[in-house]
């Protein structure tokens, strides 16, 4: 009896007829861990045992075996059993070289991504799809649900703030999935590149839910757990404010809030007064794994993502950082040790959102400054959106 799944990602779709997305193309493959079929088999394996030609891998960051660190270069190989090369695009160069290229007809891109323009994996796209284009290349998408994909929430990137952690003309939260997001590229940046995208179903993006229906498999160290993809751009503020523990090395991480300093009750009246869309605080008791506070027990606020659909994680993380000012003041969070204001702007793609906090404007209306030109994305994203 074949086991039927809720969500089926779009290499079940590929795979089905490789013949028709592939032709007889040399193919290289751009993957990590979490790429696998909705039978949990890796891409790599599944593609080759369906007879593609597999002729290179290639790993954005944390690699194409996923156990690199946030930010650790790695290094290039060769596949230990196919003996075909391993390159990275996350070491030396982050951009696909003509070499890398030379060996491949067709790229399949299939990353579990957040929609999320900090998470690089996304730039990671930009720079293939590019590099595609200058030397006629074919890229085929394997789609994939992301954890928030009906309504975009942040600031647009300011050019001013480019960099490989907003590489993307996008909101912060951009709520596309890969495919729609390659589309999307494509026209935005004029690219003259063949792409195709294999469809995830269903097609109905109220219906893509992870738990249930296949294990997660964490697409970098740092996201252990769907719950962790959904409240990633609430809390990534404090990869600025090293102080300010989100959890990280733990199963909670992005999902909880705390530092031996923070007055986690006030702060979590304040929070919870709020009534934030698709949102609930909780207190929460909290080991920190990662330096400065490493090992040591505090009480914290942990995020309870209640309704997906109406949850605006980049407002929330305002709304967290306004009540940290407001009870510590905000020369406790920029003046503390290794805090990285410059940082902080680039997660944001702009150094309005801080200069605003900071300067005690009301994160509603910090809000309101992006909203035009959030609309005006939202107007063009329209236009490249697959599904329902």
């Amino acid at each position: 009896m074949t086991r039927q799944y809720a969500v089926r990602p779009g290499i079940d779709a590929l795979l089905k007829n490789p013949a028709k997305w592939l032709g007889r193309s040399r193919v290289g493959l751009l993957c990590h861990p979490a790429s696998v079929t909705a039978a949990g088999m890796p891409t790599a394996g599944a593609l080759r045992k369906a007879g593609v030609q597999l002729t290179a891998l290639f790993g954005p960051e944390h690699g194409f075996h996923g156990v690199g660190g946030a930010g650790e270069c790695i290094s290039a190989g060769r596949h230990s059993d196919w003996k075909i090369p391993v390159f990275s695009l996350y070491g030396s160069t982050c951009r696909p070289t003509p070499a890398m290229l030379d060996s491949v007809d067709t790229v399949i891109c299939d990353l579990q991504d957040l929609g999320a323009r900090p998470y690089t994996y996304v730039s990671t796209l930009r720079y293939m799809l590019e590099a595609a284009a200058i030397h006629n290349k074919q890229i085929v998408v394997a789609d994939r649900i992301v954890p928030l994909p009906q309504f975009p929430d942040g600031p647009m990137l300011d050019p001013a703030f480019e960099s490989f952690i907003g590489y993307v003309p996008a909101p912060m939260m951009y709520a596309m999935t890969p495919g729609e997001t390659a589309l999307w590229l494509r026209s935005t940046l004029n690219l003259d590149v063949d792409v195709k995208v294999c469809r995830l179903s269903p097609s109905k993006r109220s219906s893509w839910h992870y738990p249930g229906w296949l294990q997660w498999i964490p697409p970098s160290p740092g996201i252990p757990s769907w719950e962790s993809a959904m409240c990633y751009t609430a809390t990534v503020f404090a990869e600025a404010l090293p102080e300010v523990d989100i959890g990280r090395g733990t199963a909670m991480s992005f999902r909880v809030l705390a530092a031996p300093w923070l007055d986690c009750r006030r702060v979590f009246r304040q929070l919870r007064l709020l009534h934030l869309p698709g949102l609930e605080f909780y207190p929460f008791r909290h080991r920190a794994a990662r330096p400065p506070n490493a090992g040591i027990v505090m009480d914290s606020i942990r995020l309870q993502v209640t309704d997906p659909g109406r949850f605006r994680p980049v407002l929330t993380s305002l709304h967290i950082v306004a009540a940290m000012h407001d009870i510590h003041g905000t020369r406790r969070l920029w003046h503390s040790e290794g805090a990285r204001p410059h940082f902080f702007d680039k997660l944001y793609g702009t150094d309005r959102v801080r200069k605003a906090l900071v300067a005690g404007q009301a994160p509603g209306l910090v809000a309101e400054e992006w909203r035009p030109a959030l609309r005006r994305y939202e107007r063009v994203r329209k236009s490249h959106l697959l599904y329902d």
